[in-house]
């Protein structure tokens, strides 16, 4: 059971083991969830946080490896990425048709770029509802055109924080919303962001 309505009581029964009990405190989501004890010992809260640090990694591994249908996989149909100036990209074809023409010159040279994801945050907001922040250290290997880097020259694109939503569909996680603040070389930040979480 989950609500965003002020004055309502939630409660779940159980019997021999105890309520998930959660609170989301900016958007004011109230939720209980009955795990049971075999979804307790198993540790329900764990495997989804790890699912959902899973699917991150991957997202980064197949942008890296430059498989874009498996990169297309990991958002959901009407997912939305948000690239500061750069622009939102909408819709999951979308997102893959962009990636494509921005790896264009390196699709068939894998790891050409390095996306090392590290300091993952996750709040689960609801049976089917998380959202996370991800430190981004963007590198290369070669230059984006596929040509090999000068000598004595920075390797390093970025510094960024990935804000994400994620969403389980069909028992499968995926990101929903996902928005890169960048920080170097250049700062482009949402007039929104904010560094609670």
């Amino acid at each position: 059971i989950i609500t965003t309505k002020d004055n309502l009581a939630l409660g779940v029964l159980t019997a021999d083991c105890a309520p998930i009990l959660f609170f989301e405190t900016k958007k004011k989501i109230i939720g209980c969830i009955h795990a049971g004890w075999k979804g307790a010992i198993n540790g329900i809260i764990e495997n989804t946080i790890e699912k959902i640090k899973e699917l991150r990694l991957r997202y980064s591994y197949h942008m890296d490896a430059r498989d874009l249908d498996k990169l297309k996989d990991v958002f959901a149909d009407d997912a939305i990425c948000g690239f500061g100036p750069y622009g939102n990209w909408v819709g999951k074809d979308v997102i893959y048709n962009n990636y494509k023409e921005t790896f264009k010159d390196t699709l068939d040279t894998p790891f050409v770029s390095m996306h090392v994801n590290t300091n993952h945050l996750i709040k689960i907001t609801g049976p089917d509802t998380a959202k996370g922040r991800v430190y981004l250290l963007d590198g290369i290997t070669k230059n984006m055109d596929g040509s090999d880097i000068e000598p004595g020259s920075s390797n390093f694109l970025w510094l960024a924080l990935y804000d994400e939503q994620y969403i389980k569909i069909d028992e499968e996680w995926k990101i929903k919303h996902m928005n890169l603040e960048f920080f170097w070389p250049e700062r482009h930040v949402s007039d929104d962001f904010s560094a609670d979480f």
